[in-house]
C-alpha cells in the first residue's frame, strides 16, 4: 500500500510546532496564575505591552500605506469624538502618521470639514 503523505513533509512539523506553542502558552499562564512568576510580573508585563505596541504600530503602518489621496473613507467607531462615527469623506493628504480627510459634511468642532485621523480609525469605501 502506497502512503500518499510523503508529499506533505512540512505538515507534521507545522502541527508539532503549533502543539508545542499551545503547550508553552498553557505552561506560562499556569505559572503566572499560580504565583510562581510573581517576582517577574513587571518584566513580563513590560514585554507584553512592548509587543502589543509593536504589533499595533505595524498594523497602523500597513493600513496607512493603503490610503491614497482621493480615496473615499468612513470614520469608524474607534475614533473620538463619537459624533464622527460613520461620517464619510475623501482623503486629501497625510500628516505624519495620520490621514487628512475632508468630510462630506462638516461635523461638530470640525467646521471646515477637515479632520486628521489615525489610519486604523478609517474604513475604506
Amino acid at each position: 500500500m502506497n502512503d500518499e503523505r510523503h508529499d506533505l513533509p512540512g505538515r507534521d512539523v507545522e502541527l508539532d510546532h503549533a502543539a508545542d506553542v499551545r503547550w508553552q502558552i498553557r505552561t506560562l499562564i499556569g505559572l503566572i496564575v499560580s504565583g510562581d512568576l510573581d517576582e517577574h510580573l513587571p518584566e513580563i508585563a513590560r514585554a507584553v505591552n512592548q509587543r502589543q505596541h509593536e504589533r499595533h504600530n505595524a498594523r497602523e503602518r500597513q493600513v496607512f500605506a493603503t490610503f491614497q489621496i482621493g480615496d473615499r473613507v468612513r470614520v469608524n467607531h474607534s475614533i473620538r469624538p463619537s459624533y464622527l462615527h460613520g461620517v464619510t469623506g475623501t482623503v486629501v493628504g497625510f500628516a505624519h502618521k495620520n490621514v487628512r480627510v475632508l468630510l462630506d459634511t462638516p461635523a461638530g468642532r470640525f467646521t471646515d470639514g477637515e479632520v486628521t485621523v489615525p489610519p486604523l480609525g478609517l474604513d475604506s469605501l
